[in-house]
């Protein structure tokens, strides 16, 4: 999903530290203000929960503008087993581009998470 001057994609193993610089730019705002880092390896955090997941950035020609990470889980609900993707890590650039710009790429890649992964539900939480 792109237009002319941002680009939306799947994060690899290459966009670690990108990954790590930005996501700690950004503070989890309440009544403090919380800056939360990760190690070296952005994915490391993923990779020790042993469930599958999936990293998304947006990016223009010179930096990342926003990030957001899904975790696939089976939940039990009542008697039913759900599939569900759980967003997490969501950050955005305090800038007018991405401010304006990632609800118009975010909601078409929910959609297309639930599609792939065959998610019967989104829950989120923030972090």
């Amino acid at each position: 999903m792109s237009d002319s001057s941002l680009n939306l994609r799947e994060a690899t193993t290459a966009d670690s530290k990108a990954l790590n610089t930005f996501f700690t730019s950004i503070p989890t705002l309440g009544s403090i203000q919380i800056k939360i880092s990760r190690e070296d390896q952005f994915f490391s955090f993923y990779q020790r929960l042993g469930l599958p997941y999936k990293t998304y950035l947006l990016e223009d020609e010179k930096e990342i503008l926003g990030t957001a990470s899904f975790i696939i889980r089976e939940l039990k609900f009542k008697d039913k087993l759900l599939k569900i993707a759980q967003g997490c890590d969501l950050r955005i650039a305090q800038n007018r581009k991405a401010t304006l710009s990632w609800s118009k790429y975010y909601q078409p890649l929910l959609e297309e998470i639930r599609l792939k992964e065959k998610c019967d539900g989104f829950i989120t939480s923030i972090n």
